[in-house]
């Protein structure tokens, strides 16, 4: 069992087939971004940590490695690379973005995953509420492909970044090399 059907005390299993799949072992996907960036303040921010530059249809491309312990996906947002590590932490899926780890909770609700913010740790040190972003993070499957929306905001700065796409997941080699 991954690390998600870990954290999901059964809820994997009513997950959608193709976030399941999406979900399980190594996969890759691939699609657009449609990228926002908040206020100046915002802007600063996400340069400090790498993230995406706002861009209305950016080609995606994420690498997924899913197993019991860990789960790794190398996003590349048309070349600049992003990389997540998600580790169990008790109840908490806690996703790893350098000096950041976000704790989470997924959630399946209606075939669609959730995450479910719980807080933020800098360099290990819990943040106060009011340094700690907001995120509302989900998956969804439409008519047979992967969709997502994040959304990050910061107290007394507003959103920060905002990133939704549509993808779909590409079949390995060893499944024909088709795409779903």
């Amino acid at each position: 069992m991954n690390i998600l059907a870990q954290q999901m005390d059964g809820g994997f299993e009513r997950l959608k087939p193709l976030l399941q799949a999406v979900h399980t072992g190594s996969q890759r996907i691939e699609g657009f971004a449609q990228i926002k960036r908040g206020n100046a303040i915002a802007r600063l921010i996400c340069n400090i940590f790498g993230f995406p530059a706002e861009h209305k249809n950016c080609p995606l491309t994420v690498d997924c490695e899913h197993s019991a312990d860990a789960m790794l996906w190398h996003r590349n947002f048309n070349g600049l690379k992003m990389q997540s590590h998600f580790k169990s932490k008790g109840n908490y899926l806690v996703e790893c973005l350098g000096p950041l780890q976000l704790y989470l909770q997924p959630r399946e609700e209606d075939g669609q995953l959730n995450y479910h913010f719980v807080s933020t740790h800098f360099m290990f040190i819990p943040l106060p509420g009011f340094l700690s972003p907001s995120i509302e993070a989900w998956e969804k499957e439409l008519e047979g492909k992967y969709h997502f929306n994040v959304c990050v905001k910061m107290p007394f700065i507003g959103e920060v970044i905002a990133y939704k796409g549509i993808m779909q997941r590409v079949e390995s080699n060893a499944d024909e090399g088709q795409t779903l």
